[in-house]
């Protein structure tokens, strides 16, 4: 099941993050986002027992969404649950009328290019050294129909 992220799943997320990420987002992040007024449309996938076992987050950009952060717990991957946070995110920017949908990815993940590409996402350019130790990052982009 698929909802909107609140306070209360952070602890989880933050957990999700820690395993998810060798550079994770900062528990202060996490809440600034999660008490930020605005066009954020964050979610979570929560299992059998209504715990989150993924979560994406991201923000509206005028008339594109922007996908910051999308993870799932190590014990729950392979299960689809992030294409079905990816066609989630994907359905509500068609019914917000947005046109596209942005993110960037480390260019040396190539399991979550397989999973971008796998769902339609196209490669439109790199931003060198962007993340630290100078990795780069791979920018896609999913045109909205």
């Amino acid at each position: 099941m698929i909802v909107p992220v609140n306070i209360e799943h952070l602890e989880d997320i933050l957990s999700i993050e820690k395993q998810s990420f060798d550079k994770p987002w900062s528990d202060i992040h996490f809440e600034q986002f999660l008490t930020c007024r605005g066009p954020l449309k964050s979610v979570v996938y929560l299992d059998n027992l209504k715990k989150p076992v993924g979560y994406l987050f991201g923000q509206i950009y005028g008339s594109f969404f922007y996908l910051q952060n999308i993870a799932v717990r190590p014990g729950f991957r392979r299960q689809k649950i992030a294409t079905k946070l990816l066609d989630y995110i994907v359905n509500q920017s068609r019914k917000n009328r947005l046109n596209k949908i942005v993110l960037e990815v480390r260019a040396n993940n190539s399991a979550a290019r397989r999973l971008y590409e796998k769902d339609g996402f196209k490669p439109i350019g790199v931003e060198k050294n962007y993340y630290t130790k100078g990795t780069d990052a791979i920018v896609y982009e999913l045109e909205i129909e």
